[in-house]
């Protein structure tokens, strides 16, 4: 069972226990927990501390986990597996 959590240092850790390969890149976006909590509950403190730097640099970031994860994905679907 997969638990619910916007907790991203949580997600890391157990993403990271399965797919060590991307541990190192998701404990980068942790960063981004409270602004993740703030944005979905907006009745929680507003400042969520994330700057615009922080922003951008989890932008380019997603974008290399994205990368990451389409090259694991891919090699999965062929029979690759994911060593």
């Amino acid at each position: 069972m997969v638990p619910r959590t916007h907790d991203l240092e949580r997600l890391a850790h157990l993403l990271g226990t399965r797919v060590p390969e991307v541990s190192t890149d998701m404990q980068r976006l942790v960063v981004l927990s409270p602004w993740a909590e703030v944005t979905r509950y907006p009745q929680l403190d507003s400042d969520a501390g994330v700057s615009d730097e922080d922003v951008r640099q989890a932008i380019a970031d997603l974008e290399k986990l994205s990368e990451k994860a389409s090259t694991l994905a891919a090699r999965l679907t062929s029979g690759g597996g994911m060593s």
